[in-house]
């Protein structure tokens, strides 16, 4: 397998087509999604595209070397997935803080009811927990384990999205249904991060799993410099 970049004119739509001088033609459409809708899944077709030679990814040393190049890719997406994990639990959290210092009911705001701060409490630190191990794992990217601590990190996120942007809605009640309010979207955008990049199973079982039992000494964080300092 090699890798090429294909180049084609922008196009703001979320359906395409493109035909070449020659008849080569490109053409895709936006798969639809119930959420993720800022960035798009599309289905391509190719029909005798040409592609020139320098748009090789590698030039000569990439030629049959796309198997490869996407694997290392994948630490990096992977932990940028974890990322956008963080940075999605973190609007979660500030709307639920929010509305529940606003929102009145039963004679007081939300946020003095003991169910509701305890569900903040608990919000709060699971995201500094996730966002700790994303800072590590991006931290010792370059270390020999550096895939499993990205794959690792974005396991925790990915989840502990799903279940921070439920908690969030739980907070807004019934309004956190609505379309109106972003806590409904954010809940569907966490479903994905699951997903992509990586499905939480197959990270479990293919990547992260096989490295430890592979190793019984595998001692974790331990095993890097002490850059959790600057955490």
């Amino acid at each position: 397998l090699s890798l090429f970049l294909v180049e084609k004119p922008v196009s703001q739509d979320h359906a395409f087509r493109f035909t070449q001088k020659h008849g080569g033609c490109i053409e895709g459409k936006a798969i639809p999604t119930i959420g993720y809708r800022g960035m798009h899944s599309y289905e391509v077709k190719f029909d005798n595209y040409f592609v020139p030679q320098n748009s090789l990814v590698g030039e000569e040393g990439g030629m049959g070397r796309g198997f490869y190049l996407q694997m290392d890719g994948f630490a990096a997406g992977r932990l940028q997935t974890a990322a956008r994990a963080n940075g999605l639990m973190h609007a979660a959290l500030e709307k639920a803080i929010s509305y529940a210092n606003d929102r009145m009911i039963f004679g007081k705001k939300i946020s003095e009811h003991p169910a509701s701060s305890e569900k903040l409490s608990r919000m709060t630190g699971a995201l500094l927990a996730s966002r700790a191990l994303t800072y590590y794992a991006a931290q010792n990217i370059e270390e020999e384990d550096g895939n499993i601590l990205a794959a690792m990190a974005k396991l925790f996120a990915s989840q502990t999205a799903e279940w921070l942007t439920r908690e969030a809605q739980q907070i807004h009640g019934g309004m956190g249904y609505a379309e109106e309010f972003a806590v409904s979207r954010y809940f569907l955008d966490a479903r994905v991060l699951s997903i992509f990049e990586g499905a939480e199973e197959v990270l479990a079982i293919k990547v992260i799993a096989p490295a430890l039992l592979a190793n019984s000494t595998y001692k974790g964080f331990g095993e890097h410099s002490r850059k959790e300092t600057d955490v």
